[in-house]
């Protein structure tokens, strides 16, 4: 089962994530008022009506969404007001259940938010195929302003990147194993052990990050987490996401989905027999 995390980076759909986390902050308060009402069970199925009313525009009618209307709620929905103990603490476990899942959201969205007040401030975000990590020179060699012809540029390194490196570096040959530990030193120093963002040195108006919110993206198949993580990023905030790759079938695979996509130029590729 995708986490919270992951289901609420799918569902998002407004071009404003703190519009959605404020939607959510008041359904929560409203959550907690219902809890100690007179009548629960018609407080909690009114703030149900809100979240119907509300919410789809914010976050689509996907998975998450869907979720909020579980079998208790159903069941409250076509009962009465309740009158038994039994009756009493299921109105009240579901009420519980919903405020834990809108603050499990809440703290979701805080990533969304953050990249998007990033991204306000007009950087490109360029999220790297490995193959530039592997077939290139290291990042700080690399003039990322001229590259993508913008003021400013973040660097995005989705985990799931990492991943990869970590498995190139154990079991691919002698050239690639070398190439793929460098890089993830290189990583290293650059995020300075953290998940940045952190500037790259030489580099005026470029920094390096690894996102939060995406962790737990298909550790199977890292050319979908790549194309995922670009699509979720692109278009929060202004400009958006750009994915920079050496391969031509990514190129064609994130054109598909009406990504943007750099090819780094071959002036920039390493000599097949370099490290």
């Amino acid at each position: 089962m995708p986490s919270t995390s992951l289901l609420v980076h799918q569902a998002v759909t407004s071009s404003d994530p703190c519009r959605a986390r404020e939607v959510l902050a008041e359904i929560k308060r409203e959550l907690i008022n219902a809890r100690g009402a007179t009548q629960p069970r018609r407080a909690y199925l009114d703030v149900m009506k809100l979240v119907e009313n509300q919410l789809p525009s914010l976050f689509g009618f996907g998975a998450w969404m869907s979720e909020f209307n579980t079998d208790r709620y159903w069941q409250i929905e076509q009962g009465v007001e309740p009158r038994t103990m039994d009756q009493q603490h299921r109105v009240q476990s579901e009420i519980e259940w919903q405020i834990g899942r809108v603050e499990n959201a809440v703290r979701a969205l805080g990533p969304i938010v953050d990249q998007e007040s990033m991204g306000a401030l007009g950087a490109v975000r360029a999220i790297l195929d490995t193959n530039i990590y592997l077939h290139y020179k290291p990042l700080h060699d690399i003039l990322w302003l001229n590259v993508l012809d913008a003021p400013s540029v973040r660097v995005i390194v989705p985990l799931a990147v990492v991943r990869e490196l970590d498995d190139k570096k154990n079991y691919a040959s002698g050239r690639l194993s070398r190439r793929a530990d460098d890089r993830l030193k290189l990583l290293r120093k650059l995020l300075d052990d953290g998940r940045g963002p952190t500037a790259i040195p030489k580099r005026r108006g470029v920094t390096i990050e690894v996102p939060l919110g995406f962790d737990d993206l298909d550790r199977r198949n890292v050319d979908e987490a790549i194309l995922t993580v670009t699509s979720m990023l692109n278009g929060r905030g202004s400009p958006g996401a750009i994915l920079v790759t050496g391969d031509y079938s990514m190129q064609l695979r994130a054109r598909a989905q009406g990504l943007d996509v750099k090819i780094l130029e071959d002036d920039y590729r390493l000599p097949l027999q370099s490290h």
